[in-house]
């Protein structure tokens, strides 16, 4: 506008994968499923829509600890492109590992 102001704004989201990068946040999802998960380690997806590209059902996806998106409703994992991203809690569920096959999950990283 003349004076200044901005009548119409866009904002684009560009990142490919999940809610958020490592750097960055998403405020905009609230929820408390994430906190029936584990803070690290691995956890199952069981949901994946609209991001069939990064995450595949029943697969096991080696979680990161990250407080403050936890409190949002979010966590973050490492999805199929190799990076951390945030994904809503409730695409994942908390299984147990037995000690041996989280040995062996970890020499794979």
């Amino acid at each position: 506008m003349n004076d200044g102001t901005i009548g119409h704004g866009e904002v684009h989201w560009y990142e490919a994968h999940g809610i958020g990068k490592s750097s960055s946040s998403s405020g905009s999802l609230k929820t408390d499923s994430a906190k029936h998960l584990p803070r690290s380690g691995y956890v199952l997806c069981v949901r994946n829509e609209e991001y069939p590209a990064s995450l595949e059902k029943l697969k096991l996806y080696r979680r990161i600890a990250d407080a403050q998106s936890e409190r949002h409703g979010l966590i973050r994992v490492i999805d199929e492109s190799g990076e951390d991203y945030l994904y809503p809690g409730d695409f994942f569920r908390a299984i147990d590992i037995p000690k041996p096959v989280r040995r062996m999950l970890s020499r794979t990283k």
